[in-house]
């Protein structure tokens, strides 16, 4: 028995060696699909929302799925009590579609006129798709926001005055106003979208959204090849010991 119990050990070995290797070459990466929070933010306009919101942008995956992770926003207001509801939606022609998940939620009486950077972890399991966009959109509750031109809004997310920053160019801004204007934004008609979104070179909200890449199964597959292939010829010596 232990002789037996001895010739075992390679096996065990072997095992441990693959299963960790499997582990190791499994854990997902980080990845980064939006972030302008290096950005300086402007102060030309008065960049509220009308009313409650939304307001929000879009961003894009890569070509490998990503485990949605960290969503951050820079957040200014005037400390009017309400909630603040951050949703993943998907994206219906260059505009927020259906709500796939809520990220989180954030007291608006926390605001200040200071941008204060806000961070909410994304629930565990949602998997974003490659090559695909979606959209981060904020809308408020329980608190009247200003129209577009105040500057003492319950609740904002700012913007900057450039666009070199990770994941921002080619992307839309969604920012609604009154139902009577009929301009895009600081006045600048735009007929091929709607009212309330206009591409990321009008400007773009301030967030970053990251998380990690995840293996696709192709992969895993590979490797749980490798594993058993491993496996396999350290019982062969075992047996010809």
């Amino acid at each position: 028995m232990k002789t037996i119990g001895l010739r075992m050990i390679p096996v065990f070995s072997a095992v441990a060696v693959a299963l960790g290797v499997v582990g190791f070459c499994g854990r997902a990466s980080a990845a980064t699909l939006y972030d302008n929070l290096d950005a300086t933010f402007s102060t030309a306009y008065g960049d509220d929302p009308f009313w409650l919101g939304p307001e929000g942008n879009s961003f894009s995956t890569g070509s490998a799925s990503v485990m949605l992770g960290n969503v951050q926003l820079l957040l200014s207001g005037n400390g009017t009590p309400g909630t603040l509801t951050v949703d993943l939606l998907s994206d219906n022609s260059t505009a927020p579609g259906s709500v796939l998940n809520t990220v989180g939620t954030i007291s608006t009486d926390l605001l200040t006129s200071a941008p204060t950077v806000f961070t909410l972890t994304a629930p565990s399991g949602i998997i974003l798709s490659p090559n695909t966009r979606y959209w981060l959109q904020a809308t408020g509750s329980g608190s009247v926001m200003s129209d577009y031109s105040s500057s003492a809004a319950a609740w904002d997310i700012e913007y900057p005055a450039g666009l070199a920053d990770v994941g921002v160019t080619g992307e839309y801004l969604e920012f609604p106003q009154a139902s009577d204007m009929n301009y895009g934004a600081h006045g600048v008609p735009n007929p091929s979208l709607p009212d309330s979104v206009w591409p990321s070179y009008y400007g773009s909200n301030m967030m970053s959204v990251s998380g990690s890449e995840v293996p696709e199964p192709s992969t895993l597959v590979l490797l749980g090849f490798g594993a058993v292939s491993l496996i396999a010829y350290a019982w062969r010596r075992r047996r010809t010991a």
